[in-house]
């Protein structure tokens, strides 16, 4: 067995056909009756995109797909890899995953190295795992289909039609006693010309044909397997009669189910390794939560005693503390260093893996590491820094002490005073959150103190929690506690003294944000954009940003958009906006107290400011926080909002264009141009990737008579009913327009036909289920006909798939309406 554990490069098949994706069907039947393979990869700039089989061909031709069609539509299973340095053994894991028999080799860069094949998992597996007392008889009973074979007198074109329809790969060919007489391959039949597929079969597939017996043994099976070299192998009874065909799939069907027993017999080896690792490591039977430790390492039972062995977990565990971890380890099977205490009080790290065995049993294998001791030494740093911390809360200066990681471990009554932080802010606090310097620059400073034992002194720019920034004179030393490498800084305020030069440095700076916010937005399109960017530059000043935008028309809220922390807001408008102090004046209104404002009750900070365009105002922001609004700021704010709302209005008159150009204006769902510039690029991204897609193409009944006897406007109320109902009942995926007319077309991606046809009928059940009154007296019903198509089945090209749309529409017309066809 030892040679599952290898890297699959070692064993990989190099020699494989290999196919470019723009091959025709043709091509690649000459490709493959010049080799002898029975499957190609197919190959896009030496890198694998797919693979085809004998039986993919096989279907293809009995569907009459055309031979100078490219194959790639042929391709429709997804690809399974593996990596050249997986071993063997993580590649029959896949295999029996993905239920496959062949996967692609691949090296770092994706580039094809080779094919790993069900063949070669059998020759390198050893004897041992596979069921030493299983039968044949247990591989057939296992089989849910009965036995497919042919007579003596049927023809190939039969045989293919079985294959195809049974999805096998080999047929054996039977006389009247059921004795086999020959057997027929995929590889027979594609070996074959047209005109042979009119012979009888047993002009191709007299042969002999390699038996086994029910009751023998599944290693005899495994070994004829290896001595013939052949794929499927025949099962008969004592008397040579046929009764089943295995392959080699179910050799790898039955290796799965014995792959949990043999690797719990090396996990059984594996435990005298483990006895070696310094750590307390345990293993428990489970059997319906009785959980009892059944194994303990040397570690652990010199550090637990071995008293606790085949002892339930709860003498090690109160039962709340291990049914939490319990719970989590049937959730998902694996637990990662986790803090947990035992009854005695100590501390664990703790790691674990659950591992099913059957028979309603499971193995659970826990890792403990002892923080005991090392919590205790945390214990006696802390008293330590408690007492520092009473004798620095007496200074007037700023003293903070740091990690070597930046975090601010320790800050005085002084510091936490003035830079407005409390105890809570300071647990996420570090040293980078107050300290004007590039990160880079600051754990370079802090290398140098560790490292060169430096003292630094000099200026540094602080800000507090508000951004307000301050200038103070600092000291900085590092010091050990306990084995722990800390920075005292001590930190004096001189701004004071730089009140000017500041004022000075931050009216220049708020310039620079000008021209910064003016030269973002200058290169914005769109208007998502515009509003994050606004939005980033307003929360640089308050907690909560939020936007009404107005419809001066209908005098209402037209959208909102809200961007902070959204606990401090409350919206002050539904839908009118008459009432807005803000809009009836157009002015910026500062908001300090309750009752300054009747529509918005309040007691935070907040400035509303009109968003003005054309004299008219389009919207108003409001800005919320907990300190006072300064008119200084206020002016500012409103020369950003004059550039932003310049911008925002001829983007949003852009996108108002182009939504035009696509859309319908009185349905307002996508038309005809849209939707067949959609359906282009979608059979262009199928043709190199694969895939499929159905439309719906329909068309209301009668509806010029709707016209004709109630006029245009009750016709486009109908329209608009006919699209209430299918936008209802169809995917926000799914794209839905108006063809022209009264003619719509419904796209649905990765659908197949059936799919297609269910939606199609629970859009005309449901059309059918609804009226359009006119008045109370009178009421319009309102139905459809629909035609379904499915690309690539129906069609290869759009005008091919939408002309068998819409005969199938016209079908449905001519069948009494109200109906939908498929086919």
């Amino acid at each position: 067995m030892y040679q599952l554990q290898f890297p699959v490069k070692k064993f990989v098949k190099k020699q494989v056909l290999t196919v470019e994706e723009k091959a025709t069907l043709k091509e690649l039947i000459e490709i493959f009756r010049r080799s002898n393979n029975h499957f190609a990869i197919i190959l896009r700039e030496k890198r694998p995109v797919g693979i085809i089989t004998e039986r993919d061909i096989l279907k293809a031709l009995f569907s009459n797909y055309p031979l100078n069609a490219p194959i790639t539509p042929l391709i429709k299973r997804d690809l399974i890899k593996i990596e050249e340095n997986n071993t063997v053994l993580k590649a029959f894991q896949l295999m029996t995953e993905n239920f496959i028999r062949r996967l692609v080799v691949v090296d770092a860069e994706g580039y094809f190295k080779g094919v790993f094949t069900q063949e070669d998992f059998i020759k390198l597996s050893e004897a041992e795992i596979f069921r030493g007392e299983g039968k044949v008889r247990d591989l057939v009973e296992s089989k849910s289909m009965d036995l497919i074979y042919a007579t003596s007198d049927e023809i190939v074109k039969s045989v293919l039609s079985k294959m195809s329809m049974y999805n096998v790969g080999a047929i054996p060919i039977l006389d009247e006693n059921k004795h086999p007489i020959g057997i027929i391959t995929e590889r027979d039949i594609l070996n074959l010309e047209p005109k042979d597929l009119d012979k009888k079969v047993i002009e191709i597939g007299k042969k002999k044909v390699i038996t086994i017996k029910m009751n023998e043994p599944i290693l005899k099976a495994v070994n004829l397997f290896k001595e013939h070299g052949i794929r499927h192998l025949l099962v008969v009874d004592n008397e040579g009669r046929a009764i089943q065909i295995l392959s080699q799939r179910d050799m790898i069907d039955n290796l799965s189910q014995t792959y949990a027993e043999f690797l719990e017999e090396s996990l059984r080896n594996f435990k005298k390794f483990v006895d070696l690792i310094p750590e307390i490591v345990l293993e428990l039977t489970d059997c319906e939560k009785e959980c009892k430790i059944t194994w303990m390492n040397e570690f652990a039972k010199n550090n637990l005693g071995e008293d606790y062995l085949n002892k339930e977990i709860y003498y090690l565990f109160d039962s709340k503390v291990w049914d939490r971890v319990y719970g989590a380890l049937l959730k998902s099977r694996f637990l990662y260093k986790e803090i947990i205490k035992d009854n005695k009080g100590r501390t664990y790290e703790i790691s674990a893996t659950y591992i099913d065995v059957g028979k309603r049993e499971a193995k659970i294998k826990i890792f403990l590491k002892d923080l005991t001791s090392y919590l205790q030494k945390e214990e006696e740093l802390q008293r330590e820094l408690r007492f520092l911390k009473t004798f620095l809360d007496n200074s007037l200066d700023l003293i903070f002490v740091i990690d070597e990681n930046g975090n601010i471990v320790f800050a005085n009554e002084s510091f936490k005073k003035f830079l407005g932080y409390t105890d809570e802010d300071l647990q996420n606090l570090k040293i980078y959150d107050i300290v004007l310097l590039s990160p880079e620059e600051l754990k370079k400073n802090i290398d140098l103190i560790f490292s060169k034992g430096l003292t630094i002194e000099g200026e540094r720019k602080y800000k507090d929690k508000y951004d307000n920034v301050y200038t103070v004179e600092i000291k900085v030393k590092g010091v050990v506690i306990n084995s722990r490498k800390l920075i005292i800084i001590n930190a004096r305020e001189i701004s004071k003294v730089l009140v000017v030069r500041e004022e000075y440095e931050k009216q220049v700076k708020r310039y620079k944000e000008y021209l910064d916010f003016i030269n973002k937005i200058g290169y914005l399109s769109e208007k998502e954009d515009l509003l994050k960017t606004l939005e980033d530059t307003f929360l640089r000043y308050a907690e909560v940003f939020h936007l009404f935008e107005f419809d001066n028309e209908e005098k209402r809220v037209l959208s909102t958009y809200l961007a902070g922390d959204k606990s401090c807001w409350e919206d002050c408008m539904q839908s009118e906006i008459e009432k807005c102090p803000v809009y009836k004046s157009g002015s910026p209104l500062i908001i300090t107290s309750q009752g300054v404002c009747p529509q918005l009750p309040s007691s935070d900070y907040i400035v509303c400011l009109p968003i003005l365009f054309e004299g008219m105002v389009q919207g108003v922001i409001s800005l919320v926080r907990k300190t006072p609004f300064q008119e200084e700021e206020v002016k500012w704010f409103q020369d950003l909002i004059q550039v932003f709302s310049s911008r925002y209005h001829l983007v949003k008159l852009k996108t108002e264009l182009e939504e035009l150009s696509v859309k319908d204006p009185l349905l307002k769902i996508f038309n005809r141009r849209f939707v067949q510039n959609l359906l282009d690029k979608e059979i262009k991204r199928i043709e190199r990737h694969g895939g499929y897609f159905s439309i719906i193409l329909s068309d209301l009944d009668d509806f010029k008579r709707v016209n004709d006897t109630y006029g245009h406007s009750i016709g486009d109320e109908v329209l608009k009913l006919f699209t209430k109902v299918v936008s209802s009942q169809i995917r926000e995926m799914d794209v839905f327009a108006r063809w022209g007319g009264e003619e719509f077309l419904v796209f649905l991606p990765k659908t197949t036909k059936e799919q297609a046809k269910i939606v199609a009928e629970r859009i005309r059940k449901k059309l059918s289920e609804s009226y359009l009154y006119i008045d109370e007296s009178r009421k319009i019903k309102v139905t459809a006909s629909f035609g379904v198509a499915t690309f690539p089945d129906d069609g290869v090209t759009l005008d091919w798939l939408l002309k068998v749309a819409d005969e199938r529409l016209y079908k449905a017309k001519s069948l009494g309406k109200n109906c939908v066809v498929s086919d």
